[in-house]
């Protein structure tokens, strides 16, 4: 900017010295009076000073104006861009954080709202093979617990209470009721289990169960009473139905009662849950 600033004023002082000049030029020429001479060519040097002085004042004030006009016109619009900028960035970030905020709130809401009280009575029957003859047991299994939904699939965990009875015998191809050939028994057992299901649709679900329990088995034949401490566990697949809070499902699957510890008889356990809620 010194330069121009630099340029300009020469540039004015060739013009302003060439105007005053052509001005007192021809007088000086019909001047023969040297003192005379010499007041005009003093009086023309002031006035070519002061003519200089107001050019450059002039010539600094039209600069300084046009570089705060464009320094204006430069820093307007950027400053503009800046506030905009910084406003978006503000309205996302509030953005951000209300999203944020609402997917904890409902992913809270649905956690709490899918883990759920389940309750159950459900029907079994149990058929074990004890030397070459096969004894079937019926009975109900009074299950409590909790159960959590994520997406199509479903966890559960119970404490279990089994009571079940012998009630036929099945030897070289006929059956027969135990209480008519005088014999009695029946387990009695707690427990835990788990089971998991996949919602193929809203309303079927297939999938898997485990249980195991400990309790007595208890008999008694010709008046003559024995009891045995007894472990019993089976494992299996299971179909599911969901119909609101009702759950009502059957499961199959294999089986393996011990009693003191002894030999291990293996069976076939079924469940009928017609009486299955959750809450």
């Amino acid at each position: 900017m010194k330069f121009n600033l630099l340029l300009t004023s020469f540039f004015l002082t060739l013009n302003v010295f060439a105007i005053d000049y052509s001005k007192y030029d021809e007088a000086l020429r019909n001047i023969q009076d040297p003192d005379l001479k010499k007041a005009l060519i003093e009086k023309m040097s002031s006035e070519i000073a002061e003519s200089l002085k107001e050019a450059q004042s002039h010539n600094v004030d039209t600069d300084v104006s046009n570089t705060e006009n464009s320094s204006d016109t430069q820093l307007g619009p950027k400053i503009e861009r800046e506030v905009a900028t910084i406003s978006t960035v503000s309205e996302e970030s509030e953005k951000i954080n209300v999203v944020k905020d609402g997917f904890t709130k409902v992913e809270t809401f649905e956690e709490t709202q899918d883990l759920k009280f389940n309750l159950g009575i459900i029907g079994v029957a149990n058929k074990y093979k004890i030397d070459n003859t096969d004894i079937n047991f019926i009975g109900s299994n009074l299950s409590v617990g909790l159960t959590k939904n994520i997406l199509q699939h479903k966890l559960r965990g119970h404490l279990n209470y089994f009571k079940t009875k012998g009630d036929s015998a099945d030897y070289d191809g006929n059956k027969y009721d135990l209480a008519s050939l005088g014999l009695a028994i029946d387990y009695k057992g707690i427990g835990i289990g788990a089971s998991y299901s996949y919602f193929v649709s809203e309303y079927v679900g297939l999938g898997g169960y485990i249980n195991y329990s400990e309790g007595k088995l208890k008999g008694k034949i010709n008046d003559e009473y024995y009891s045995y401490e007894t472990s019993l566990i089976d494992f299996g697949v299971r179909l599911d139905f969901q119909v609101s809070a009702w759950n009502p499902y059957i499961a199959i699957g294999p089986s393996f009662i011990s009693a003191d510890g002894d030999e291990t008889y293996r069976g076939m356990s079924a469940y009928v849950g017609l009486i299955n809620f959750e809450f």
